[in-house]
């Protein structure tokens, strides 16, 4: 536990910034100052009838051997935090319980490599109690590749609507940087960036934090997901990639 929490230390202490540089400082990615509005529909007063169908997009991408599986973690821990409508940056640390389930890899191919698909959009319903957060993932990009780490970059819509009236009462897009970085066997360390934006693209808010991640079940081969033949999938990205002797199945 102590070699964990030691690890943690110096993981977010090597990829966030310091603490006194000051509200410029967002950290070791550039995330967008504004984003494209959110469709009317979707904005608060509004009664939610769901998100707008949008074009199915599959996009093929290798994963490290060790972070290949199924995560969970059930705390965030936030380091920095910036108030962009009243400039206020905050750098006291603070916890709170949040679960969160992260898959990934779906697939191996001949070689042994795990392949993972990043499908967009994906949407996720958030119980919150009298609330819904629907999340949509209307995008998603591998961010960072290396042997050592990795990190996804999603675009995310959220809709937070009353249970029983479905009238919308917040609506944001997030932009959500997370890297992830082994710490031990079964334990991966996860530095996440976030921006917020208000449902006309203003950012609102960015902070930066942390999640301890614990293997929850080791890769297995994913043959659909989202309702995506990912076999198919897979199969036809290698053969355009020329990548055709790498098909396993």
């Amino acid at each position: 536990m102590i070699r964990i929490a030691a690890l943690l230390i110096l993981f977010f202490g090597s990829i966030l910034p310091g603490f006194c540089q000051g509200g410029e400082d967002w950290g070791p990615y550039e995330l967008p100052d504004k984003v494209m509005e959110m469709p009317e529909e979707l904005r608060p007063g509004n009664l939610f009838e769901g998100y707008r169908p949008l074009q199915l997009h599959v996009k093929w991408h290798t994963i490290p051997h060790w972070l290949a599986g199924d995560w969970v973690s059930s705390q965030y821990r936030m380091l920095k935090s910036w108030d962009h409508n009243s400039g206020a940056y905050y750098t006291m640390p603070s916890s709170s319980n949040v679960y969160q389930h992260d898959h990934m890899g779906d697939l191996r191919d001949a070689k042994g490599t795990v392949w993972m698909a990043l499908i967009s959009p994906e949407i996720t319903d958030v119980d919150m109690g009298a609330e819904i957060d629907c999340q949509n993932v209307i995008a998603i990009k591998v961010a960072k590749a290396e042997e050592r780490s990795f990190a996804l970059r999603k675009r995310i819509f959220h809709v937070e609507f009353d249970k029983q009236s479905r009238k919308i009462n917040d609506a944001y897009t997030e932009e959500r940087i997370t890297e992830y970085a082994l710490a031990a066997p079964t334990v991966v360390v996860a530095a996440v960036f976030n921006r917020f934006y208000d449902c006309y693209g203003n950012m609102t808010a960015t902070t930066n934090g942390g999640r301890k991640l614990s293997r929850e079940r080791e890769f297995v081969n994913v043959p659909a997901r989202n309702q995506v033949d990912l076999v198919l999938s897979l199969r036809e990205h290698l053969q355009n990639v020329g990548l055709g002797d790498l098909i396993a199945y």
